[in-house]
């Protein structure tokens, strides 16, 4: 149930296999990014490779990006969720953020690939004045896997409000 605030900066590098690569947010916490920019960061075997939101917590970001995030598919899971972001029971509201080149890297070929940019389960997103660009994996006709949308939303209300989407992957 914590609140936390970050003013400007990085979120990069980050690395797990329980949970978020780069933020995990849970149990009701309510986290606040502004300006802030979650990069180049990686889950495996998990979801969420920038950040994941779970079990009744808020994501609120105002600015900044969630870019170059990865879900890794290993050896152990059917199914990845959320490339940039994963949000299960919880809210998540962007307003001019940039969401650019999130992805799945394989190591192994899964089954299912689901939300690319963002996932939600049971949750509400609202998204204002955003950039979607560039989010996907790479376009492999041999792949033995399905590939489910750049933002993929099951029993959720998902708000989308003057927000472009380009250069997209499958």
């Amino acid at each position: 149930n914590a609140d936390v605030i970050i003013n400007d900066g990085t979120i990069t590098g980050g690395f797990s296999n329980n949970g978020a690569g780069g933020i995990h947010i849970n149990d009701g916490a309510t986290v606040t990014l502004n300006n802030v920019n979650v990069d180049k960061n990686k889950v495996q075997n998990d979801d969420g490779g920038g950040i994941a939101v779970y079990d009744g917590a808020t994501l609120i970001m105002n600015g900044g990006s969630v870019s170059n995030n990865a879900a890794v598919h290993g050896f152990f899971l059917d199914n990845l969720f959320g490339g940039g972001i994963y949000v299960e029971d919880s809210t998540v509201i962007l307003t001019g953020v940039t969401l650019n080149n999130n992805r799945y890297e394989l190591i192994e070929a899964g089954n299912s690939l689901y939300g690319a940019a963002i996932y939600c389960d049971d949750s509400t997103v609202t998204m204002k004045n955003c950039t979607v660009d560039g989010n996907g994996v790479p376009d492999d006709p041999d792949r033995e896997y399905d590939v489910y949308s750049i933002i993929h939303a099951s029993d959720s209300t998902l708000v989308i409000e003057n927000t472009n989407f380009s250069g997209n992957g499958s």
